[in-house]
């Protein structure tokens, strides 16, 4: 599946900044003390997509193939993942993150830079 983020990634940046993820709600509820597969995991059930339940998010599961993710679907939680982690993720980079463990591990070693 092709991905067209770059212009679909800036109209919904604003979109998400003002809606989801504001930094001092996040503190309050407990964010920061959260791992990186917490983060991901919350803000996948944040999308509230094709019934997405906690049991479905296992490390190994498929973003598109098992948890039904469509493009729309896909930009958004990139957008909610940059805004979270505080980072850019460049068009090429997407591709990597085929997998929740794989996403996980790809924000985690953007954070260590």
């Amino acid at each position: 599946m092709v991905f067209n983020l770059k212009g679909e990634c800036h109209r919904l940046q604003k979109l998400f900044r003002i809606k989801f993820m504001k930094k001092d709600k996040l503190k309050m509820k407990g964010w920061m003390n959260m791992t990186t597969l917490e983060k991901v995991k919350a803000i996948i059930l944040k999308l509230k997509k094709k019934n997405i339940t906690e049991a479905d998010l296992k490390p190994e599961a498929l973003l598109v193939e098992n948890l039904k993710l469509d493009s729309l679907d896909y930009t958004e939680l990139l957008v909610m993942a940059e805004e979270t982690f505080a980072i850019t993720i460049p068009q090429e980079d997407v591709k990597e993150m085929t997998t929740i463990a794989y996403a996980v591990a790809y924000l985690d070693k953007r954070i260590a830079k």
